[in-house]
């Protein structure tokens, strides 16, 4: 008796999966690892990692914009944090100035605006926010509350 997996069968080393099977499928990864599960569970697994990574690009791209972003208004914009919450991310830009600054928040609500309608970002929620010149301390306890899940991007 062999112990070798079964190869595959298809076309060009295509596997067909109907989810609509009721058997279950055997699925072997490159470390020999086995799993298991029903058709539509492993086209569930296969939807769920190409999401995963789909978000993981969205996201570096979301980050270069954002830095971008800070390069451009550095001279407005004290400090920029990024927080994330319980469904969504705060994009939260503490100003220089210590008087308002209307012209950097038109500039945030554009660009929370340009993310939020941008295709390149539809997986992520972020809302964008500026507060007047606090300290660090006060800025990080208004984005982060207890768990200080936050990335400060310009000083």
């Amino acid at each position: 008796m062999s112990t070798d997996a079964p190869k595959a069968k298809g076309r060009a080393g295509i596997t067909l999966l109907d989810e609509k099977s009721s058997g279950k499928v055997l699925v072997i990864n490159r470390h020999e690892d086995r799993f298991v599960m029903t058709a539509q569970e492993a086209v569930e697994a296969c939807h769920a990692a190409h999401e995963s990574i789909r978000f993981s690009n969205q996201f570096g791209g979301l980050l270069d914009k954002l830095a971008s972003w800070i390069d451009e208004n550095r001279a407005s914009a004290h400090r920029a944090q990024i927080a994330v919450r319980e469904s969504d991310l705060l994009f939260l830009v503490t100003q220089a100035s210590e008087t308002f600054d209307s012209d950097l928040m038109e500039k945030v609500a554009v660009l929370d605006l340009e993310v939020a309608n941008d295709e390149n970002f539809s997986l992520i929620r972020m809302n964008a926010l500026v507060i007047p010149r606090a300290t660090e301390e006060a800025a990080t306890a208004f984005v982060s509350g207890a768990e200080n899940n936050y990335w400060t991007y310009a000083k």
